[in-house]
């Protein structure tokens, strides 16, 4: 979804798609501990199963060492698709991470390959039934009583002009009150981030402030 408002700042925004879950989901369900970084998401929201006993003599910390490269590929073509940055279709870009049944985009990490093998029906069609945020829910939170004051904001502290102001939201489902920017201008958040208008009100002001930084 995106936005420009008459005075022509612009803000994009999306849920994240079944396929990001889907990779969320393999880490949950199969109960796989990466390494903490700031811009790895908490776990899902809702009742994920656990898979941890249906595959044997698994290499835990391989595993869970590639899962966080493959999250962060995943992250980088939605993100492509969210700012209309991908050259190709948005089912090509996907199929660069999430190519079942075979899963060569996984070759050079068998144990995850492995994982998403066995189970990414179940991942996806979890991930296609459980989203807790729907489109119009999203452009509620984003309507322009909640967005216009932090541009107008950013446009007097920054002396800048609104047709300056660019900025995405992508929203997943996780718990809690979980925030990243991925990438100059854009912030990846959870649910529970768009639901309190003061939270995504800074989210989106340090998300038009990094764009300005980053823009010549």
């Amino acid at each position: 979804m995106g936005r420009a408002s008459a005075d022509t700042w612009r803000l994009s925004s999306a849920s994240g798609s079944a396929t990001l879950h889907a990779t969320l989901f393999l880490r949950d369900a199969f109960q796989l501990k990466p390494d903490d970084e700031p811009g790895i998401p908490p776990l899902l929201r809702g009742d994920v199963p656990d898979f941890s006993a249906l595959v044997s003599n698994l290499d835990e910390r391989e595993a869970a060492q590639s899962w966080t490269s493959w999250f962060e590929r995943a992250l980088s073509v939605e993100l492509d698709v969210l700012t209309e940055s991908q050259t190709m279709s948005v089912d090509a870009a996907r199929a660069q991470f999430f190519d079942p049944p075979g899963f060569a985009s996984l070759a050079g990490s068998p144990a995850l390959r492995v994982l998403a093998q066995s189970s990414h029906r179940e991942a996806l069609r979890w991930s296609k039934y459980h989203s807790s945020l729907t489109s119009d829910s999203l452009r509620h939170a984003l309507r322009d009583s909640v967005v216009a004051p932090v541009a107008w904001e950013t446009c007097a502290a920054r002396h800048v002009s609104p047709a300056r102001l660019r900025a995405s939201v992508l929203v997943l489902d996780v718990e809690g009150l979980w925030t990243s920017f991925p990438r100059a201008g854009v912030v990846a958040c959870s649910v529970a981030v768009v639901r309190k208008a003061a939270h995504l009100q800074e989210c989106l002001r340090e998300a038009f402030v990094q764009n300005l930084e980053a823009t010549p």
